[in-house]
């Protein structure tokens, strides 16, 4: 029994002194691990500070004699006056004038390095968009608050119903969405028409067009949510069935009224038989309505709450877009864009 207990002791104190000595062999201080981090990237600075260096220097400096710690003890006893008379002038002499190690700053990451395949420099496309639109843009859109509408298009897919001049296949999609009913919108529409009319004309001559790349496309979007009878809008699809939109919609832009009542003397302003326009509108006042709906439902859908308002290849002029004046900087834009081969509207 004495025997079984003394080996169980024994066994115990040679694991006590295997540990012990495992410990000592792998513990380190705080400064060796401050020295030994390594840090791969040149634009991360160090966590430790200049005490990290002199700790390296003092855990590497050889043994010193008996001699050299007599004299380094007697430096250290003259050391506090000494720095206190230094920390002290410093202060009375305008407080920071001596030499204070200024606080390095985080350098950003390194640029990208230049990549040639075939001799000609590769680029980011970020870089490349930058310096496409840099270059197609027009001085009155270097506006920085305008950059991000020029790029959040919009989507948006025509209805069959709606009026539209031009080839459908179009370079350049201008959507007007307009109330023909809105009287206090006129302000707005006489600055479109600036621009639009000159274009309407020259799409409408089917002999040569001017802008063969172009179509504009017509939607109805009221201005109040909770809106009566519009029978100037009703009227428009009249007008439209007669293929005379176009002609009846700059009538009624020229009305500063836009009283409903004259919808119907504009149609027969403009050569409709009277026999004509009510015929259309009795028999086919269901799918008039029905188009109209739709109209609302898909102005409502791109959160058009303002009139008018213009999609030009998606760009939004207008309410919660560019302003209306700057149309013409628009279609130029999306010009220069098509002209220098970019695609448009961006994918």
């Amino acid at each position: 029994m004495l025997i079984k207990i003394s080996l169980t002791a024994l066994l115990a104190l040679l694991f006590a002194q295997v540990t012990w000595a495992g410990r000592e062999a792998y513990d380190v201080s705080p400064e060796q691990v401050r020295t030994t981090v390594t840090f791969p990237l040149n634009w991360l600075e160090p966590a430790a500070g200049p005490a990290s260096d002199s700790a390296h220097e003092a855990a590497n400096a050889p043994a010193a004699t008996e001699a050299e710690t007599g004299a380094t003890g007697e430096a250290a006893a003259e050391a506090p006056s000494a720095h206190g008379s230094a920390h002290g002038s410093a202060h009375g002499s305008g407080h920071g004038s001596a030499d204070k190690p200024k606080p390095k700053k985080q350098a950003g990451p390194p640029p990208l390095p230049a990549v040639q395949i075939g001799g000609r420099t590769v680029r980011r496309a970020v870089d490349e968009a930058l310096a496409n639109e840099d270059a197609t843009l027009p001085p009155a859109l270097r506006d920085s608050s305008y950059s991000m509408k020029l790029r959040n298009r919009i989507v948006f897919t025509p209805f069959v119903h709606q009026p539209r001049l031009g080839p459908t296949q179009s370079s350049i999609t201008v959507v007007i969405f307009e109330d023909l009913g809105c009287a206090p919108c006129k302000p707005d529409q006489d600055i479109l028409e600036q621009t639009l009319a000159p274009l309407i004309t020259s799409l409408q001559s089917t002999a040569s067009p001017t802008v063969p790349t172009m179509q504009i496309v017509w939607a109805h979007a009221p201005s109040s949510r909770w809106q009566g009878t519009n029978l100037n809008a009703f009227y428009s699809k009249v007008a439209a069935r007669q293929h005379r939109f176009w002609d009846y919609r700059s009538a009624i832009l020229a009305n500063p009224d836009r009283e409903n009542e004259a919808a119907f003397g504009v149609l027969s302003s403009l050569g409709i038989e009277p026999r004509h326009i009510r015929q259309s509108a009795l028999s086919e006042a269901r799918r008039f309505y029905r188009e109209l709906d739709a109209d609302t439902t898909q102005s409502r859908n791109l959160v058009i709450t303002g009139t008018p308002t213009v999609l030009v290849n998606g760009i939004r002029l207008g309410d919660l877009g560019l302003p209306l004046n700057l149309l013409p900087d628009v279609l130029t834009y999306v010009n220069n864009r098509l002209q220098a081969g970019l695609t448009e509207p961006p994918l």
